[in-house]
């Protein structure tokens, strides 16, 4: 959509209007973590009065914009950003593209102030540096397109299985190759789970018991907790696909709490004792 000068998706606009609405970007100073950030999503930030942006794409460098309070940098250059500096970190679709979760997290502590606002969200059934997304310049694969069954990516252990099972549903060997090389861009697949990535911000995600709700009319695993005087918000959004032979498989590899989740949102208010 368009917003004033600047175009943004959607539901990008839809998603930093509501948690505008909740913290204000007013003042701050934001790191915005997204695969596909531009330059215009750092001005819309500027739009709504904040003092200075982080904007991160897996493509830039660490570079300071001219004529503008607009850092760009790639995810693995949030080490570059000062300690103590950054009022609101915002990281969209972000969660699946995470290796090292200690150190993103570790960073993520050094680098915001003692009262930060945290919003964090992703699709984590598994992770690489490319998420679990299937995203080439021929090929934009959505739930429609997508030639792979619901779960049935968990299964394969490596680029040459997933490059089989492509050429098998048709595709040439080439792009098969491709496609399996985009996904893993190493050997191995780095699988974790919802569970395991909270675990990293939470000593013990599992001891406080979800409660059933809904979301948007969307059913949830949701919980509220307070641990070293930060306020942690967990929401996991359920999937209605269809459990199949793939989803028996991946019972193997995982919990049925953790298949059942199609988005994670991980939320986090720090120091809420001072406030």
């Amino acid at each position: 959509m368009q917003y004033q000068d600047l175009f943004l998706q959607d539901y990008v606009y839809r998603f930093l209007k509501k948690i505008n609405l909740n913290y204000f970007f007013r003042d701050k100073r934001i790191l915005f973590l997204y695969l596909d950030s531009t330059i215009d999503y750092a001005k819309f930030f500027l739009k709504f009065d904040a003092k200075w942006v982080y904007f991160a794409n897996p493509l830039f460098s660490f570079q300071k914009l001219e004529n503008f309070d607009i850092t760009k940098l790639n995810f693995f250059e949030i080490s570059k950003i000062p300690d103590n500096s950054v009022d609101m970190v915002i990281g969209l679709e972000i969660l699946e593209h995470i290796r090292d979760f200690g150190n993103f997290v570790f960073h993520l502590n050094r680098i915001t102030t003692k009262d930060a606002h945290i919003e964090l969200q992703g699709s984590p059934m598994w992770t690489s540096p490319n998420g679990h997304h299937i995203w080439l310049p021929e090929y934009k694969f959505n739930e429609i397109s997508n030639p792979f069954k619901p779960w049935e990516h968990l299964i394969y252990n490596d680029k040459y299985e997933i490059k089989n099972a492509l050429i098998s549903k048709g595709y040439d060997e080439n792009d098969s190759k491709e496609i399996s090389d985009w996904i893993y861009n190493d050997n191995e697949i780095n699988r974790i789970s919802p569970n395991t990535i909270i675990k990293h911000f939470i000593n013990n995600p599992l001891e406080t018991e979800y409660k059933n709700k809904f979301i948007d009319r969307m059913p949830v695993l949701y919980k509220q907790c307070t641990e070293n005087d930060n306020e942690y918000t967990i929401t996991h959004y359920l999937s209605s696909e269809t459990q199949n032979d793939y989803y028996e498989n991946a019972k193997q590899k995982f919990s049925e709490t953790e298949l059942i989740t199609s988005a994670l949102n991980i939320s986090i208010n720090k120091n809420i004792s001072e406030k």
